[in-house]
């Protein structure tokens, strides 16, 4: 089963960034599609860490660019970045509280977060880096 998949809204116009953004959706979804096989509650409570796993060294990639660049919406896109997360946390949380997992519900919060990203903060940066390598 298939978390989020790339879709015609994810490409950002630079493909370095858009191989990436394919990678890191491929990593994400490999987790999950090991909870959604056999529906474990050790694959469901392990799902969190990996795919924060995943999603950081991506996220750390972009805010050293971002940093060194003094990019001008660093905090905003930040604070995207720390929603990813945030919602992976409070699917979580709710799957404890109410003892079940909804992996539709899940995919959904994802797959919006991705289109939200990449819509707008991650295609702002990376033509903004793309232009910075053929300037520089």
């Amino acid at each position: 089963m298939v978390l989020t998949a790339w879709q015609a809204e994810f490409p950002v116009g630079v493909p370095d960034a858009d191989f990436e953004h394919q990678l890191l959706i491929a990593l994400i979804n490999q987790p999950y599609d090991n909870i959604s096989a056999d529906n474990s509650a050790y694959g469901v409570s392990e799902f969190p860490g990996a795919i924060n796993a995943h999603v950081s060294g991506h996220l750390s990639h972009e805010n050293k660019n971002m940093h060194e660049r003094r990019y001008d919406q660093l905090a905003d896109h930040t604070q995207d970045h720390e929603r990813l997360p945030g919602n992976i946390r409070t699917t979580m949380d709710a799957c404890e509280e109410n003892g079940s997992f909804s992996t539709e519900e899940f995919a959904e919060n994802i797959q919006h977060w991705f289109i939200g990203h990449f819509e707008t903060h991650a295609t702002r940066l990376h033509k903004l880096l793309e232009q910075d390598l053929r300037t520089g």
